[in-house]
């Protein structure tokens, strides 16, 4: 099941047992979150085979795709409805998104490793021609589906000049969708892997085996910023009530480490359900097949275990809101940055952010205008920057965050520059944690401070020693730094 602008969308599953089906389904449902009505779609296209144990993930429509000849028809609702709900109609209740539902794997008539779409605009299935190392059958494993940014080299324009080795070259800020997989079974195997899935190539990518206490079956995952969450499930000979991290801010190399939360913990359990508020920064666990079938509901607050950043509004939720970033309905402004336009909303910007404030409510020559531009801030910085002004909970990638921070601090939002801020710290590694204590020490960022003069109590890495003499120059006006670098050797 996955949720979509103001919609549920339930495929597949088990039920009422027949000869035929055996109880598995491969219909699809439609909730409607608002009025509280639930509508049996028309999909088009040969749909998955019936089936359960699947996973399903929302893929929004930052991902391009060449809709096949039979995506063209109209999105349509079953013609059967009660008498309370004779008047409604799926088809105009909700609006054009873009959003595709991907489906991965289950138990049918045999155990699947297959990927499926659903066009939620056009409600066609179409299935995936995969490639790579495609994972085994699974059922019972989880899914999560992740936009990645980061940045490449790009051609430099006409009149825009290149240099002979590369150095400078103009750079540009991409994403893509990718789907990971995590653990699962196949009647007899309980799977200790990891595999990623490009969404654009379709290629399949067997990552570096998770440690061997996160092999398991049965369990939820969310993903939160860049960190994939693991909660319980079923080990090879117990159920589990424990929570694993897995970063994903090293690309190639995810890396995990299990959290150890307060609190009375959930028994251990399968089959539970798990969400993430990404507003509030919560993780919810409700029901599961403990020692008996559980109604209880529990929440985990990631933003007290340390590592995350408050990203909550002070009253209400803005999520809502989320859904006019960088859209032009009822836009009555327009930012430009990079030379590309971003429409937004005076009056969220006026109310949202004290710099905004300034510029568009008083004497400055910004608040005639309907177009600002901003030489200062890259395009998809300013996109976060605004996801996080419209909404309170921006997504920021670790490859951004020390922009964003930089943004973060002229544009005096608090909470993203100490989100901002909380990443660098976690993307701390022998490599840059000089440059970042430089950072630190010039934007004035007391918990990136500690965190680097913590990493380098032991000593100085031997990759930074050629920073050797930065940090004298630094020591000079910081006495703590000053006593760390006495008698420091090479790690």
């Amino acid at each position: 099941m996955v949720y979509n602008d103001g919609f549920l969308y339930l495929f597949g599953g088990i039920g009422k047992s027949t000869t035929e089906s055996r109880g598995m389904l491969n219909d699809v449902h439609a909730f409607d979150v608002n009025r509280k009505i639930w509508t049996l779609l028309t999909t088009t296209g040969a749909p998955p085979a019936p089936r359960w144990g699947h996973s399903a993930v929302l893929v929004a429509n930052s991902l391009p795709r060449r809709l096949s000849s039979s995506s063209s028809s109209t999105a349509q609702a079953s013609s059967s409805s009660s008498s309370s709900t004779a008047s409604y109609s799926f088809t105009e209740a909700r609006r054009p998104s873009g959003a595709l539902m991907v489906v991965f794997g289950g138990y049918g008539a045999s155990f699947y490793s297959d990927v499926w779409e659903l066009n939620l605009d056009t409600l066609a299935w179409a299935r995936r021609a995969t490639r790579g190392t495609i994972p085994l059958p699974r059922h019972f494993h989880s899914a999560v589906a992740h936009f990645h940014r980061h940045t490449e080299e790009r051609a430099p324009a006409d009149g825009e000049a290149s240099t002979d080795e590369g150095e400078g070259q103009p750079r540009r800020s991409i994403g893509r969708w990718y789907m990971y997989v995590v653990g699962g079974y196949d009647g007899t195997t309980t799977h200790p892997d990891m595999y990623r899935f490009n969404l654009e190539n379709n290629m399949w990518q067997n990552m570096p085996s998770p440690p061997e206490a996160v092999r398991r079956r049965g369990h939820g995952a969310i993903i939160f910023q860049n960190s994939i969450y693991v909660v319980g499930g079923q080990k090879e000979k117990c159920k589990t009530n424990d929570i694993w991290e897995c970063s994903l801010n090293n690309f190639a190399r995810p890396t995990w480490e299990q959290i150890l939360p307060l609190g009375e913990p959930p028994s251990p359990r399968q089959f539970h359900s798990v969400q993430i508020d990404v507003v509030r920064g919560v993780i919810w666990v409700f029901g599961g097949l403990a020692e008996r079938n559980e109604n209880n509901l529990y929440c985990f607050p990631l933003l007290d275990h340390g590592q995350h950043s408050s990203m909550a509004p002070s009253e209400g939720s803005l999520e809502g809101f989320r859904y006019l970033v960088n859209n032009e309905l009822f836009s009555d402004l327009t930012l430009v940055a990079e030379d590309i336009p971003v429409p937004v909303h005076k009056a969220v910007l006026f109310g949202r952010c004290e710099r905004f404030r300034a510029m568009l409510g008083g004497v400055m020559k910004e608040a005639a205008q309907a177009r600002i531009d901003l030489p200062n801030i890259r395009h998809d910085v300013l996109l976060v920057v605004l996801e996080h002004i419209y909404t309170g909970a921006a997504l920021v990638p670790a490859a951004l965050a020390v922009d964003v921070m930089c943004a973060a601090d002229e544009y005096i939002l608090e909470d993203l520059r100490l989100q901002a801020e909380k990443i660098m710290c976690r993307a701390m590694d022998a490599d840059n944690v000089v440059d970042l204590l430089m950072l630190a020490d010039k934007h004035r960022l007391p918990l990136l401070c500690s965190r680097c003069l913590a990493f380098l109590k032991p000593g100085l890495p031997s990759v930074a020693q050629d920073k050797r003499h930065v940090l004298d120059e630094l020591a000079l006006s910081w006495p703590e730094l000053a006593t760390l670098t006495k008698g420091w050797t090479i790690s």
